[in-house]
């Protein structure tokens, strides 16, 4: 078995550094000294021995600070018409209710174990389930979302009828903030039929100019034998794109990956996600990710990769100016309106807010009426 601490073939960050770099490298266990650390997967892997008991399913989920839905997030899990499953989920240091919630739960279910996290991050905690898992597939699902009943026994179907690594579905959008409706997040006139997703599907998704719907928010059900293709499942220092990164390094790797149009998903958006502002830091870490895929992966798209990078450095200057502007530097208003993306994207930017705000004080009004 190859050793799965270790990367193989090369990354675009790894082709940039000199002679001695490259040897602190290779001497530092495959991370980047002093630039992109991420944890070795021997440091989660747990030998588990095949078993005529196993599941069909292994449910993971990483959970922190989720007291007011982790219950229903596990009832729905609970409530599978496939039986044959496990759930695992890791308390990532909640400091609410949310572990006294899981162990009473364990209690009740005999197919949930509750293990303890470092308050490393969802990347860290979702490693952690993977490392213990027992089932053939990993389900991936947030503490605070819900799935339809039938939906692990289709999709696990399908994967098997269809041969195919990897499958996720469409998702519905449910969100907490008033006057927002519900929705599918991919329009089925779009991809009105399943797709093979492809590396440059995972890149390009999302992006102005781009055709292909955003596909870094699917939660994907993936066959647990091909994980060793990959140095880890999630990069533990991630904490915006885990998912999109999983699966992108996914299929370079030349592993298939199956979209389902049949929403059986639904992802719950906060009111505090609408007005969620990435971080120049965030913005970084994900350039970083990219800079350190295998360029001799079999399915690597160089073209694609330069032209997503390309949106997030934009991303980031934008974000640095707009992290300026709050700190009072009015130098930074300039360097926005002089440019016509960053203008536009500041207009609708206060546009959306003042809508937000609006939507806010009519709900208020509407449980307290004058």
């Amino acid at each position: 078995m190859a050793d799965l601490a270790r990367p193989s073939g090369r990354r675009a960050a790894d082709l940039a550094l000199p002679p001695p770099l490259r040897l602190a490298l290779s001497l530092d266990g495959g991370r980047m000294v002093g630039g992109f650390p991420y944890r070795p997967w021997s440091m989660y892997r747990v030998t588990q021995p095949p078993s005529a008991d196993d599941p069909t399913v292994s449910v993971v989920m990483a959970a922190f600070n989720v007291e007011n839905y982790v219950p229903r997030a596990l009832n729905s899990v609970q409530r599978q018409s496939l039986q044959s499953l496990e759930i695992i989920v890791v308390d990532d240091g909640s400091t609410d209710r949310t572990k006294a919630i899981l162990a009473d739960h364990a209690v009740q279910d005999h197919r949930i174990r509750v293990l303890s996290g470092h308050r490393a991050g969802p990347a860290s905690a979702r490693n952690l389930a993977i490392a213990n898992a027992r089932g053939r597939w990993i389900a991936i699902v947030d503490a605070d979302d819900l799935i339809d009943p039938d939906r692990l026994e289709r999709m696990v179907s399908i994967a098997e009828t269809r041969g195919v690594d990897a499958v996720a579905d469409n998702l519905i959008a449910f969100y907490e903030a008033p006057g927002m409706k519900d929705h599918v997040w991919i329009d089925p006139s779009v991809w009105p039929s399943e797709r093979r997703l492809t590396f440059a599907d995972l890149m390009m998704g999302g992006l102005k100019g781009a055709t292909q719907p955003e596909i870094g928010y699917l939660k994907p059900v993936i066959r647990r034998s091909k994980l060793k293709a990959l140095a880890v499942p999630y990069r533990d220092e991630l904490v915006i794109g885990e998912d999109l990164d999983l699966m992108a390094r996914w299929t370079a790797a030349g592993l298939s990956y199956l979209y389902l149009p049949q929403a059986g998903y639904h992802y719950r958006r906060h009111a505090s996600s609408l007005s969620y502002r990435l971080s120049p830091d965030q913005v970084q870490g994900m350039i970083d990710a990219l800079d350190t895929l295998d360029v001799d992966a079999p399915c690597h798209d160089a073209r694609s990769v330069a032209f997503r990078r390309s949106v997030l450095v934009a991303e980031k200057a934008y974000q640095t100016y707009l992290a300026r502007l709050k700190s009072g530097e009015l130098a930074a208003l300039a360097c926005l309106l002089i440019n016509p993306e960053g203008c536009r994207r500041l207009t609708r930017s206060i546009s959306e807010g003042a809508v937000r705000r609006l939507r806010k004080a009519r709900g208020k009004l509407s449980k307290h009426p004058v």
